[in-house]
């Protein structure tokens, strides 16, 4: 089963966090990174049910947050390109690519120049052109290269800005088009 590793490190991210509820003691608190590894794990299992678990993850780390159960747990703008790359690899496309793209949109974009590196972003638009390209949308691989653009001449935070890597998912999935 390719979801093994997931499972194994969401399992003993599960224990980790119930031994610090129930001893206190800080040396077994998870944090954020513990968190956005087990996210990426279930990126990269690539199974169906991959994409739900990462957005399980996330939505966990906020309710630990919000109850105050575990504060060191915000997710952070590399938890959000895991689950992004989550969608994106999901066997239900476009659905998976749309989710992605509403993260990327509402969470990403809403925090550029807040808490988030420009370098960061930079990756947070490469997982949804590469994405898009992944399942042949030239549409939305224009759509998302325009509005990389236009958030480069507009905004403050200007060393976001397309890379190699964006400009040669399109320019593959151009040359693939009719």
């Amino acid at each position: 089963d390719g979801d093994r590793g997931a499972t194994k490190a969401e399992m003993l991210l599960r224990e980790l966090q119930k031994s610090y509820e129930e001893s206190g003691d800080d040396s077994l608190r998870p944090d954020t990174q513990c968190f956005t590894g087990v996210i990426d794990a279930w990126a990269k299992c690539g199974t169906k049910k991959a994409p739900q678990h990462a957005q399980e993850i996330i939505d966990w780390m906020h309710q630990l947050v919000q109850t105050g159960q575990n504060q060191n747990v915000s997710p952070n703008i590399f938890s959000y390109n895991s689950l992004m790359q989550a969608w994106s690899f999901s066997t239900e496309q476009p659905r998976g690519m749309v989710r992605a793209e509403a993260i990327f949109n509402d969470v990403i974009m809403k925090n550029v120049g807040k808490r988030t590196r420009p370098d960061s972003v930079g990756i947070s638009f490469a997982i949804i052109v590469n994405g898009w390209a992944k399942i042949g949308n030239i549409d939305k691989i224009d759509t998302t290269i325009l509005n990389l653009i236009d958030h480069c001449q507009n905004h403050t935070t200007r060393s976001i800005k397309p890379n190699i890597s964006i400009i040669n998912s399109a320019i593959i999935t151009y040359s693939k088009s009719d």
